[in-house]
């Protein structure tokens, strides 16, 4: 629906307008009324218009005076004038003006509703044409917004070969997504291994610090060159750098990464190499990539630095032989609990090898050998692994065999938890681990409870622990903890002036709606009760 404005000094042509034109036939709702140019720009300030008829001879400012001022203020107003003269110098300047129509008075309504018809067609043109350049707009922001996704996504598909190679679709790519690439053009890529997180973090945490740290390399290693930073279908992080017709890959590329690698380790909790392939051209970027990996693959030595690969692709090379640990020899130390002897031999064979070249696949048999002397060791002791590891703590996992100091910093310490767990489930031992754990628990009653941190505070298995616990004591963890900050807060409220939610934090319960009803479960009174009655037996 739409709106006009009528503008005469003559009232009762206003009214003879009104009463001529069929408004609703035009899909006008509202008709509003101004007899000067003043109360005209007050309507049009209050009230959304669409067309305006405006005689032009009026007392004070006339027609074309107020239609100057709609034109600059709301342009989007159609014009019709009326006019008691066919003045042609009227005419110009109203069409100068902008005016759609100019029809002399007296106006037949006939004409005048074909010339509102006219006017409204041409607002209702522009209000789609408005429409039509605020969807271009909203989906050329939109479009903008995820053109970095789009083009991560094109690299993905081109790594995985989901699209084709030839130099025909590739250009039309580049072209549709503005990447400054012709068919002809030559790449550099980078791959970046991340090879330790320096703190635990969930896997969501490592996703958002790994997207940190693509966009830091857009700022580090492609500033001021064409290119992008994309994480591929398999999980891993690469650099593209757009060569173009450059003869020489740019200048301080090396710098770059080596600032990369100090940044992630200060910024992001990770350490992590970077593998610099050679310049290829795009149809053979899935080969050039490929390499990049086997490159990782195969070192097991070197860390947080840079890489070049030169020469040849590099393929997986031949396993390279490389002593064993005397397995015998070591279980027999594991198995009596020797550890600081059993541990001493484990250095020394790290130490070795470390100076004898390795590859993955000798790396992987290693890993391989000790879990499997720790899982006989175990069996022959007729425990279980639950009873001593955390689930999935001993099964195979490639962050283990990514580097020698993996391999030995995961090593010892599978052996120093198997150690303790064979001396905490032997008799002699249970006492001095349940001492363990109730000093603990005696002092940080003030802290949340965890069974997990408090098992691996002893090296055990939480569950085991649980079960230990409780043939050791009679009662569960739990029930002891609670028996032991019971204890301290009939303490504190026979001897302090604490208040009694204080009393609460003080060993360990935040909402003091819980501590008040565990301690009448416990002690059989509320603890203001306890209080005014040690109270009274004092006095």
């Amino acid at each position: 629906m739409y709106n006009v404005l009528i503008v005469d000094d003559e009232w009762y042509a206003i009214k003879a307008i009104q009463s001529g034109v069929q408004w609703p036939e035009l899909q006008v709702n509202h008709v509003y009324e101004a007899g000067s140019a003043d109360e005209a720009r007050s309507i049009l300030a209050a009230k959304p218009v669409d067309v305006m008829i405006s005689d032009i001879e009026m007392p004070g400012e006339s027609g074309l005076e107020l239609q100057e001022w709609v034109r600059e203020h709301y342009p989007r107003v159609e014009t019709i004038f009326l006019t008691c003269h066919s003045d042609f110098q009227y005419a110009r300047e109203a069409l100068r003006l902008g005016s759609l129509e100019y029809l002399l008075k007296p106006v037949n309504f006939g004409e005048l509703g074909k010339a509102v018809r006219k006017a409204l067609e041409q607002v209702r043109l522009e209000q789609e044409l408005d429409e039509i350049s605020d969807n271009l707009q909203r989906y050329s922001s939109q479009w903008n917004n995820q053109l970095p996704l789009l083009i991560e996504r094109l690299w993905q598909d081109i790594l995985k070969e989901r699209i084709p190679l030839s130099p025909q679709s590739l250009e039309s790519s580049f072209r549709m997504y503005g990447i400054p690439l012709e068919r002809d053009s030559e790449i550099l890529p980078i791959m970046i291994s991340i090879e330790e997180w320096k703190q635990e973090f969930s896997s969501r945490d490592e996703e958002i610090l790994e997207y940190a740290m693509r966009r830091a390399a857009e700022e580090i290693i492609l500033d001021g060159y064409g290119g992008a930073v994309i994480l591929d279908r398999d999980g891993i992080n690469f650099v593209i750098l757009y060569l173009n017709k450059q003869k020489e890959v740019p200048q301080g590329i090396k710098e770059r990464c080596r600032a990369f690698i100090r940044t992630c380790e200060a910024s992001f909790y990770s350490r992590i190499s970077c593998y610099i392939g050679e310049r290829t051209a795009i149809p053979g970027i899935v080969q050039s990539f490929r390499s990049l990996e086997n490159l990782e693959r195969g070192n097991v030595t070197q860390r947080n630095t840079i890489i070049e690969q030169v020469g040849s692709p590099a393929e997986p090379k031949q396993s390279v032989p490389v002593s064993l640990p005397e397995f015998k020899e070591l279980a027999a130390l594991f198995e009596a609990g020797q550890e600081e002897e059993l541990l001493s031999h484990v250095r020394g064979y790290f130490q070795r090898i470390s100076k004898e070249p390795i590859d993955l696949n000798r790396l992987i048999s290693i890993h391989n050998g000790f879990r499997q002397m720790i899982y006989s060791a175990v069996d022959r002791k007729g425990l279980s692994v639950s009873d001593i590891y955390r689930r999935n703590e001993l099964n195979g996992d490639s962050r283990h065999v990514k580097s020698l100091q993996d391999l030995e910093r995961w090593t010892l310490e599978m052996l120093s938890i198997g150690c303790a767990g064979f001396k905490a489930v032997s008799g002699e031992s249970d006492s001095s681990v349940i001492r363990s754990v109730q000093a603990h628990l005696q002092n940080h009653l003030a802290e949340p409870f965890s069974r997990d941190a408090l098992a691996e505070l002893v090296y055990l298995n939480p569950a085991y622990l649980s079960r230990l616990f409780k043939k050791e004591t009679g009662i569960s963890l739990s029930d002891y903890l609670i028996g032991l900050r019971m204890e301290k807060s009939k303490e504190l409220l026979m001897n302090s002036s604490f208040k009694i939610q204080h009393i609460a934090a003080i060993v360990g319960y935040e909402s003091f709606p819980h501590f008040t009803r565990l301690f009448k479960k416990t002690v059989g009174i509320s603890p203001l009760q306890f209080r005014r009655n040690h109270r009274i037996l004092s006095e």
